[in-house]
């Protein structure tokens, strides 16, 4: 564009046959190499598009270098603005997800501001979000939900490899039934401290730990639970329907869900691969009726 310019320039003073008041006649351009006309002209043109200044002396005399000049300006205003404004668009995509989570972190912020929410427990949701996004705010099931099936098995079987790997229920499961399971889960993010169920109130679902270490408490039964391992299993495989423990969290820990209904789901197409847990909570059920008696 500064190139184009720059010839127009000196085109339109060419095409008047230098009168005495255009400016290459001012600088004394006319019979100088074809190397200074281009050099002269170009830094003129970039003066006048960065609107730097005229890039000569002073102010045009003739009127038509006026509108030259006046074009010239113009033009460069409006190229500068669409590189400023792309710039900042590209800069400003780049970070969506950045900017989404601050908006998101600083909503929650005002929100327990005035409700006068203690300082305990606000360090502690700003702590869960921390955890759960890591700093960039997104919808993971909407993203994924925008994939063929095909590949977004494929993605949450990775997500969900450690899983797999860890738990010996799993270790020569049906792949079908893997990736069944692995697509009905929900993940959930628990810091130290908190309780993620509690003895007596209704189950619905039961968890898989992907990573972190859980604390269970069952009438002074204790048992510390790592990755890999499953808890909450005897509200959805047996006919109990109120929890009969409290679990919490030690460490930080990335838990996947599987609800009752999902349950019922997967055990109804793969009736066998569910044996192996379902095994496991009949045994649990049965060391319970003996730690009661």
């Amino acid at each position: 564009m500064c190139h184009w310019s720059a010839c127009f320039h000196f085109m339109v003073a060419s095409i008047q046959d230098f009168p005495e008041n255009s400016w290459v006649t001012r600088e004394g351009l006319q019979n100088r190499s074809m190397i200074r006309q281009y050099t002269t002209c170009m830094f003129r043109s970039l003066c006048h598009m960065t609107t730097l200044n005229y890039g000569s002396r002073g102010v045009p005399k003739g009127i038509t270098d006026l509108w030259v000049d006046i074009i010239s300006m113009m033009v460069g205003t409006v190229m500068y603005t669409l590189v400023l404004a792309r710039i900042t668009a590209l800069v400003t995509h780049s970070r969506v997800s950045e900017n989404v989570y601050k908006s998101k972190c600083d909503e929650l912020c005002q929100y327990m501001r005035l409700y006068r929410i203690p300082g305990a427990l606000r360090e502690r949701a700003i702590c869960h979000l921390a955890s759960r996004y890591q700093g960039k705010w997104f919808d993971e099931k909407a993203i994924l939900m925008e994939l063929n099936e095909p590949l977004r098995r494929e993605i949450i079987s990775y997500n969900c490899s450690n899983l797999i790997k860890k738990h010996p229920v799993f270790k020569d499961a049906n792949p079908l039934y893997l990736l069944e399971l692995l697509d009905k889960l929900e993940f959930e993010c628990y810091q130290p401290g908190e309780l993620i169920i509690g003895r007596g109130t209704m189950g619905d679902c039961m968890y898989f730990i992907d990573k972190g270490d859980v604390e269970v408490d069952s009438r002074g039964y204790t048992q510390i639970l790592s990755d890999g391992s499953f808890f909450g299993e005897l509200c959805v495989m047996t006919d109990i329907t109120r929890r009969q423990a409290d679990v919490r969290a030690l460490t930080s820990c990335r838990l996947y869900s599987l609800s009752i209904s999902n349950y019922e789901h997967v055990s109804k197409l793969f009736p066998k691969a569910m044996h192996g847990m379902e095994t496991q909570a009949q045994q649990l059920l049965q060391d319970l009726k003996t730690i009661i008696e």
